[in-house]
């Protein structure tokens, strides 16, 4: 059995397991989340639930910190600029074709995002015509999750990384940043190293830890740049990026003992001593 929490993203929306990683929580408290859309605020509804392995389709993801009081002003913040794009977007459409109410209510093109791209995974595995029918209509609603996955089926299935490129842009561009990881993986395949780089940068400046674990790669393992690569990588593994925090150690121990067997030509007591001190930092 394993014991999660239960966060909602939005009012009426559906429920996600995550791993409290430690902290202590209670109903209504809000906590920091890594998503397929990037970094989100959510509200925690389950404490304490055990559920089976059988209960979820992979690792349950640590959630990154409870929210502070200004992860909260932002998320307001957030919402209050939603809630006038869509007043916008209200207006425009009742301009344009001049018969509609002033008063009709308005409709939540977000949550129907959500429904179609829910409707689209359940048959991901059973029907491909049906799901990609499905995708595209999350799609015209704006779900970055639908964008995103377009272009994991351009890249895996299909091959066609023009396409997979147009779609991880657009998925990044509508607010799911690990579109920028996979252009950037992609770029980085086929040697387009300027780009690459650009692309880790971009997911990285948008707090996505995948984003700071590749430019992190990146700057090891093109440009031997060690101490920029520790900065990313010891900035993922804060964000709970358990690859990330591997590679840190590995370059820190390797480093150490490089110096260590360096000084030993001179004066192997101390080579061993830095050895010993690498251990034990």
């Amino acid at each position: 059995m394993i014991k999660v929490i239960g966060v909602r993203f939005r009012n009426g929306g559906k429920v996600y397991y995550f791993d409290p990683a430690g902290v202590e929580l209670k109903r209504e408290d809000q906590v920091i989340v890594e998503t397929a859309r990037g970094v989100e605020i959510g509200t925690v509804l389950l404490v304490d639930k055990e559920i089976s392995d059988d209960e979820v389709p992979g690792p349950i993801k640590k959630i990154m910190r409870k929210a502070t009081d200004d992860d909260k002003k932002k998320a307001t913040k957030n919402l209050e600029k939603e809630k006038e794009a869509m007043k916008i977007c209200e207006e425009n459409r009742i301009e344009e074709n001049g018969k509609q109410e002033q008063d009709e209510e308005l409709v939540d093109v977000t949550e129907i995002a959500e429904k179609m791209y829910a409707k689209a995974r359940e048959v991901k595995d059973k029907d491909t015509l049906k799901y990609l029918t499905l995708l595209n209509e999350a799609v015209k609603y704006g779900s970055p999750e639908a964008m995103f996955e377009f272009g994991e089926y351009y890249e895996v299935k299909e091959n066609n990384y023009a396409k997979a490129l147009d779609w991880y842009e657009a998925a990044a561009k509508a607010g799911e940043t690990t579109g920028f990881v996979r252009r950037g993986c992609i770029y980085w395949k086929n040697n387009k190293l300027s780009k690459a780089k650009e692309s880790f940068v971009a997911a990285a400046n948008k707090d996505n830890p995948s984003g700071m674990y590749w430019l992190g790669k990146y700057l090891y393992e093109v440009e031997y740049n060690m101490e920029r690569a520790c900065f990313w990588f010891n900035k993922a593994a804060e964000y709970g990026h358990s690859e990330a925090r591997q590679e840190y150690n590995k370059i820190v121990i390797t480093g150490a003992k490089n110096v260590a067997d360096n000084v030993s030509k001179i004066n192997p007591v101390l080579g061993t001593a830095v050895k010993v001190f690498s251990w034990f930092k």
